[in-house]
């Protein structure tokens, strides 16, 4: 079970290293949106304090202060009327996405829960 453990972990580092490899020489054509990285940090931070995640406390507070030190750099949110139809597209389909991906999840936490499977 340890191996299987070190196995996923390896991967899960090769997977973000080949990602910040293929975004680092390709060429930029988005700024990061540091509004975002304070929010993620405002959320992250207390439920890694509240649950004794030490993984999403650092993280958390990682986000807040990059968000928070880039304050001058927040872009201003357009409001949906404002949006294009393809970011609206876009932004629905995420939306769409995510929850189809919280019911399998919660699909698949009841049958392990319930001893269907595991």
């Amino acid at each position: 079970m340890e191996a299987l453990i070190l196995l996923v972990l390896i991967a899960i580092i090769a997977l973000a290293l080949g990602v910040w490899i293929l975004t680092y020489y390709r060429k930029r054509k988005y700024k990061p949106d540091y509004y975002t990285f304070f929010i993620i940090g405002l959320v992250w931070l207390p439920l890694g304090i509240a649950t004794g995640n030490t993984v999403f406390f650092i993280l958390g507070t990682i986000f807040f202060i990059i968000g928070l030190a880039n304050k001058d750099k927040w872009k201003k949110k357009k409001s949906w009327n404002q949006l294009p139809e393809k970011e609206k597209r876009l932004i629905l389909f995420s939306i769409f996405i995510g929850l189809i991906l919280l019911i399998i999840g919660m699909a698949f936490y009841f049958l392990v829960k319930s001893g269907v499977l595991g």
